[in-house]
Parts: C-alpha cells; structure tokens; sequence
C-alpha cells in the first residue's frame, strides 16, 4: 500500500466523520439556543408542550383533522424513539429505515405546522 493510498482511505473515512460532527454541534448550538431564550432545558420545555393540558389546549384551537395528523406525528415518534436506544448499534439497514420514517414524521410536523399558522387566534 503507497502512502497516496493512504491518503485517500484517510480521506474517504474523515470527510462523512467531519460532516456528521458538524452536524451534531449544529444540533447541540440549537439546543442551547432554545435553552438560553426559554430559560429551561429541552427536555422541560418538551414535557411542557407534551403534558395532557397542553395537547388538550391544542385541540381546541386545531380542526380535528389538522389534531389527528399531529397527534399521528406523536406517536410515530414516540414509537421510533422507544425503540432506538442506541443508533450507534442499529444495522446499516435500520439506520436508514428509521432515517426515512424520522424525515417523513419531519415532513408531516412541518405541514401541520404550517397549516397551524394559517388557522386565525
């Protein structure tokens, strides 16, 4: 093996790492973003937009059907994350099977959020 081969398998190896750490302290930043501007951690803030009051709130200002897709959303997502424990230990297979159901539950958050912002106060 010549040092130019090497280089490129040392190359091959750090460009998807370098890329993956970016993203994560991207995500971290946001965290503590959100963090800062609330005053509280993630997961408070999370407990606090999830509590029974606070869904039952939501279902008063949402039509039922808008309510339902969120409520889907919910608990695709709990069932996804209930089952990850940890992503470092799923297959190569089930990294992207649940990468896609994740980008889907993403997909399907934006629209009810959007169609949130169009329902009048």
């Amino acid at each position: 093996m010549t040092m130019e081969l090497d280089k490129e398998k040392i190359a091959r190896a750090l460009t998807p790492i370098i890329s993956m750490l970016r993203m994560f302290g991207n995500i971290l930043r946001e965290i503590a973003d959100i963090e800062k501007s609330e005053g509280k951690k993630i997961d408070e803030i999370l407990k606090e937009l999830l509590t029974p009051a606070m869904l039952v709130e939501l279902s008063k200002k949402m039509t039922p059907d808008l309510y339902g897709e969120f409520i889907a959303s919910l608990l695709r997502l709990a069932s996804i994350t209930s089952t990850i424990t940890n992503p470092m230990l799923l297959s190569t297979e089930e990294k992207r099977k649940f990468a896609s159901e994740i980008e889907e539950i993403v997909n399907d958050l934006e629209k009810v959020f959007n169609k949130l912002k169009e329902v009048p106060k």
